[in-house]
């Protein structure tokens, strides 16, 4: 697996993001003595490409994702974004591009408003919070909303309504890349 490195901003390499990201004969295996759960995988996605990822329980989606997004390394092949290979000397660039959504998301007890911005009040963006609210569709629920305290771990709303206040949290952050893992899981037929 690619490690941490402590020292980001001196250590890391530049990594660009203009056209797409390439894997290269990708195998992975999370035991040496299994089968591989990828087997010789070959991929472009185009930068402003909507990519959707299906298939049934253990087929290897979620892996796929996390190799894509450099939590795991590949044990053959290699991951090029704009012909440039994914390695640690540029991994830590690579995911600050990267906005994630996952299945198990984190809502705090606090306002609505404070988990979609990551309590950065002193950033604040208004445009940008209202992008996120309409594209996750939080918009037709009325301004008093986003002033509600949630409860622990989101326990006021419904588990559509959470989920969608992690994926406007994704907006929000404005990354060129949003990986949804399961986006649409508690939501329902209308909002899907």
């Amino acid at each position: 697996n690619f490690k941490t490195i402590e020292n980001k901003n001196t250590l890391q390499e530049n990594i660009m993001f203009g056209k797409e990201i390439e894997l290269k004969n990708i195998f992975y295996r999370y035991d040496k003595k299994e089968n591989f759960v990828l087997n010789d995988i070959n991929l472009k996605i185009k930068k402003n490409e909507c990519l959707g990822i299906y298939g049934r329980s253990g087929s290897g989606k979620t892996t796929l994702i996390d190799l894509i997004s450099g939590l795991l390394k590949p044990e053959k092949g290699k991951i090029y974004i704009d012909e440039q290979a994914l390695k640690e000397s540029n991994l830590y660039n690579w995911q600050k591009k990267i906005s994630y959504v996952s299945q198990n998301f984190y809502i705090f007890n606090n306002k609505i408003k404070n988990n979609i911005i990551f309590f950065d009040q002193k950033n604040f963006n208004q445009e940008k919070f209202n992008k996120a609210v309409k594209i996750s569709q939080l918009d037709e629920v009325g301004e008093g909303f986003f002033n509600q305290i949630v409860g622990e771990t989101g326990s006021l709303l419904s588990g559509g309504q959470n989920q969608r206040i992690a994926i406007a949290r994704s907006i929000y952050q404005d990354k060129e890349i949003i990986i949804f893992d399961e986006p649409s899981s508690m939501l329902d037929e209308e909002t899907k």
